[in-house]
């Protein structure tokens, strides 16, 4: 896959604005528990939000290959900030793809510039990753549609004002709904005391006879699982890979420094074999990852039908990677990895939710081996 200029120089300020401005909000925010109104106001200014909309709904036509580099720079500087990019950007290729030219006029320009920030609403108490469990409920009524139900775990709930809400309808099957946060009837309850991304703005979602428009139905009834969730996920599924790349990839920049410093035995201990395996092991597993996230991105581009199990392919190797290496990480630093003041510690803490978001690790091995023989390995 080739990157025009445009997409280089447009991605070389992207990554500026990450590192200069980004990763000290990151910190910040871990802290605070709160997305700033600086940072969000930031991201929407440099058109960061949703840059692979069509520039005739006001993007930038960008392709999956350079999100998923920018969400791997979100990754590293803040990992609540590439949550909250992860789902209004599966909201925003949903309306994309599915969406009527009405849906993708009234809505994907104000995701574009951030007037508009979205939700995906499909987790519910017991339809986490069992969508077959699903109980919220869309009845047909002479206006629209009767919305009733109770959406969990829901990140960028409680500053949201659009939910993608999937819900039984007539015919049992699941479909997918463009709910406003005002609507009447909605009511959002946020989420404290989490311990990883902690800045994800998560809230469970209640909907009390909620009335909604015909026009409020994404796509066709029936299409909402598995069709328009699939594909929202796999985007997902390569938002979360990349952006945990980015976080492994920070904690190997200041573990080669720390370890080419820090003395033990009369050596800098990148000299000891045991730390050259550890780095060894993460440079090998970033090389992997990436390889993974180009492959997901360029059959995503192309809307080839094997994206959905690539996409659990990548997900699955790259949150467990990261896993991995945050914690060797921390383990190489020792004590200071704990520290206050640790530069690796808080991507140790959110790389635990990689392997649980947008379809957890054993969950994905389950889809993985169900679709063992899609793909030849050579033509």
């Amino acid at each position: 896959m080739t990157w025009t200029d445009n997409d280089r120089n447009r991605f070389l300020h992207w990554r500026s604005v990450c590192r200069s401005q980004l990763s000290e909000a990151g910190e910040l925010h871990d802290k605070s528990g709160y997305v700033s109104e600086h940072a969000l106001s930031l991201i929407s200014q440099e058109r960061m939000l949703c840059p692979f909309i069509p520039e005739s709904f006001g993007g930038l036509g960008m392709s999956m290959h350079v999100i998923a580099a920018l969400h791997e720079e979100m990754g590293r500087s803040c990992a609540s900030l590439r949550s909250l990019l992860t789902v209004h950007s599966m909201v925003a290729f949903s309306i994309n793809r599915s969406g009527t030219f009405q849906q993708k006029q009234r809505f994907l320009p104000y995701l574009v510039s951030g007037q508009l920030l979205a939700a995906f609403a499909l987790s519910e108490e017991r339809a986490g990753s069992d969508p077959s469990a699903m109980i919220t409920t869309a009845s047909r009524s002479d206006e629209g549609w009767v919305l009733n139900g109770h959406k969990k775990w829901i990140s960028l709930a409680t500053i949201a004002n659009l939910f993608l809400v999937f819900a039984r309808t007539t015919d049992e099957r699941i479909s997918a709904f463009l709910v406003p946060a005002d609507l009447q009837g909605v009511n959002v309850e946020p989420i404290s005391g989490i311990r990883s991304m902690r800045a994800s703005m998560l809230g469970h979602i209640h909907f009390d006879n909620c009335q909604l428009n015909h026009d409020a139905l994404l796509g066709i009834e029936g299409f909402g699982f598995p069709f328009i969730a699939t594909d929202a996920l796999t985007l997902g599924r390569l938002s979360v890979a990349s952006g945990a790349l980015g976080m492994l990839q920070d904690c190997l920049e200041h573990l080669t420094v720390y370890a080419s410093k820090r003395q033990q035995g009369g050596q800098v201990i990148v000299e000891h074999q045991l730390v050259k395996e550890k780095l060894a092991s993460i440079i090998v597993d970033l090389t992997a990852g990436r390889a993974l996230t180009k492959k997901t991105a360029i059959q995503m581009d192309a809307d080839q039908v094997n994206a959905a199990v690539t996409a659990c392919i990548t997900k699955q190797f790259c949150s467990q990677a990261c896993s991995r290496g945050t914690s060797d990480a921390v383990q190489l630093f020792g004590a200071k990895g704990i520290a206050e003041d640790s530069p690796v510690f808080r991507h140790y803490q959110d790389a635990r939710v990689n392997e649980i978001i947008e379809g957890s690790t054993q969950i994905l091995s389950l889809l993985i081996a169900e679709q063992a023989s899609l793909e030849e390995p050579y033509p």
